[in-house]
């Protein structure tokens, strides 16, 4: 006569059976969350690989260059675009003088920001945010453009998005990139930066010259031996006149019109001359 199986029994066998299964459930997911923690130190490695990669390598030409590993966002530091890649790439770019044929037509445009030349290989990039310097992003959506400029011709694509700091377009072929922004009748302040670079005058007098440039923020800035770290970053409004306040100090010109120059420029806008003794300078208005 066989032996009648005992309820309890039978209830403890089958929470032994669960608990197996849950142990081999934990186990296979103790596994994939191990193997997802080495994926994400593989992807934090290329990234930052890829990150130094990215530091600037400049070649007689003035262009820049990068060499991607694989898909994903890059940003620049020296001019702070940024590309979005598809697949495993290396992007030369350089910026150009915007020139009469590319601003013909343009109608109630007006440049924005440099003028980009980029090139990669076909189909490795599918995205490009160009740096803005506008300060209420979120109501100028409709203000900001960019232009293309390939074989002659010139298509002006709407961005697909604006945020606080980029404009973002989708792309397809390469060349030349530049942001626009509508032609106001009443300037407003853009996000600017003021630079500083000094330089000493040969002689017994030990004097040196402290020379200013003022740039939209969205402009790259030259890198010199004699650039003065400061906190550069301010608000500035287009075509009006700024003059540096400071002590013992000989200015020239005594003010200067901040215009909406596009490219990096070796250039000063403001010269000063002063004995070596501390300089204090700071703009007119909302520097």
């Amino acid at each position: 006569m066989p032996l009648k199986s005992d309820p309890l029994q039978t209830e403890v066998k089958a929470l032994k059976e669960e608990m197996t299964l849950q142990e081999e459930e934990n186990t296979i997911n103790r596994q994939e969350l191990a193997e997802t923690q080495k994926r994400m130190e593989k992807m934090e490695e290329i990234l930052k690989d890829t990150q130094e990669k990215w530091t600037r390598q400049r070649d007689h030409n003035e262009s820049n260059r990068f060499h991607c590993s694989g898909a994903g966002q890059f940003q620049c530091k020296y001019t702070n675009l940024v590309f979005e890649m598809k697949e495993k790439a290396e992007v030369l770019y350089s910026i150009v003088s915007w020139g009469s044929v590319q601003l013909d037509g343009m109608g109630q445009m007006q440049p924005a920001g440099p003028l980009y030349n980029i090139d990669c290989s076909e189909g490795s990039m599918c995205k490009l945010h160009l740096p803005h310097c506008e300060i209420n992003s979120d109501k100028i959506q409709t203000e900001l453009a960019v232009a293309h400029f390939s074989d002659g011709n010139v298509e002006i694509i709407q961005p697909l998005k604006v945020t606080e700091t980029h404009v973002i377009i989708d792309i397809k072929n390469l060349s030349l990139y530049g942001l626009l922004i509508k032609i106001f009748f009443e300037d407003k302040p853009i996000k600017a930066q003021v630079l500083l670079f000094y330089k000493d005058i040969p002689g017994r007098t030990k004097k040196r010259k402290l020379h200013m440039h003022l740039l939209p923020q969205n402009v790259p800035v030259i890198e010199h031996n004699m650039y003065i770290e400061s906190s550069s970053t301010c608000q500035l409004v287009p075509r009006k006149p700024y003059r540096p306040r400071c002590e013992h100090y000989k200015c020239q010109p005594q003010t200067e019109i901040f215009e909406l120059d596009s490219a990096p420029t070796i250039t000063p806008h403001l010269r000063l001359h002063e004995p070596r003794s501390q300089f204090t300078p700071n703009a007119e208005n909302s520097c």
